[in-house]
C-alpha cells in the first residue's frame, strides 16, 4: 500500500539523515591529526535499542581492539550518548 507519506529511497538512511553534510576541513587539527593520517571513524552498538543483538558489542570491541594496534590508524568514536562514550580512551586517537 503505497502513499504520499510513505515513500522509498534507493539509498542508505544516512543519506536520509544527512543529505547536505560536508565535511569540516578543519577538524584534522582541531583533532590533532596530521593530513596523512589514516581516521577510522567508528559508532558503538545501539545497546539501549529494542533491536540490539548482544553480538554487535563484541563485533565492536574486536574491531576496536584489533584496529587500535594499528599504529597507522588514528580511531574516533561517535558515541550516541552520554553511556556509549564509555569507549576506551587508550584505544582512541
Amino acid at each position: 500500500m503505497e502513499s504520499e507519506s510513505n515513500l522509498k529511497y534507493p539509498g542508505i538512511k544516512e543519506d536520509v539523515y544527512v543529505p547536505r553534510f560536508v565535511p569540516d576541513p578543519s577538524i584534522r587539527s582541531q583533532l590533532g591529526f596530521q593530513e596523512e593520517d589514516m581516521v577510522v571513524t567508528m559508532r558503538p552498538p545501539a545497546s539501549e535499542a529494542h533491536y540490539h543483538n548482544p553480538q554487535s558489542d563484541e563485533l565492536f570491541d574486536a574491531a576496536v581492539e584489533f584496529l587500535s594496534k594499528k599504529a597507522e590508524l588514528k580511531l574516533v568514536a561517535l558515541p550516541r550518548n552520554e553511556k556509549t562514550g564509555d569507549v576506551p580512551k587508550e584505544a582512541l586517537a
